[in-house]
């Protein structure tokens, strides 16, 4: 990302091409089933100065791309996930206090959909916290 980079580039500028860059990157590995690398552009991508109102209306003007990365991802939004270890094992993780409540919902019986439904979070953010957990081998899909 940072090849491309002007010397004494403006923060706005940098955020602007970075975050664009991201997305991009997310959307064409996700074109090539490299799913893996589409989800961790696309948490860079949110991570990268979420302050910024630049990097905000560029997440926004992306939200459908972003959407269909995170779907292809999850797959089958009819599918149950469940947890991939005991839940004793989960103390030693690391994890956002949203991506804890959602695993909180997660018992195997309920389908991505549903879980995207009770989650009380936007769908991207609902998304972007189930496909962490999934990356991470937290979930299975069963």
């Amino acid at each position: 990302i940072e090849t491309a980079a002007p010397t004494g580039e403006p923060r706005a500028d940098r955020t602007r091409r970075r975050v664009t860059d991201l997305i991009d990157r997310a959307v064409a590995a996700s074109t090539l089933d490299d799913h893996a690398t589409a989800i961790v552009a696309l948490d860079l991508a949110l991570r990268e100065d979420p302050e910024s109102a630049v990097a905000q209306k560029l997440i926004h003007r992306h939200q459908p791309a972003v959407l269909d990365v995170y779907q292809k991802f999850l797959g089958d939004l009819g599918n149950r996930p469940a947890l991939a270890m005991p839940m004793h094992e989960l103390a030693g993780e690391k994890l956002d206090i949203r991506a804890a409540f959602l695993l909180s919902r997660i018992d195997g019986t309920l389908s991505f959909e549903e879980i995207l439904d009770v989650s009380g979070m936007q769908r991207p953010e609902a998304f972007r916290h189930l496909s962490i957990l999934l990356l991470r081998g937290i979930l299975e899909v069963r």
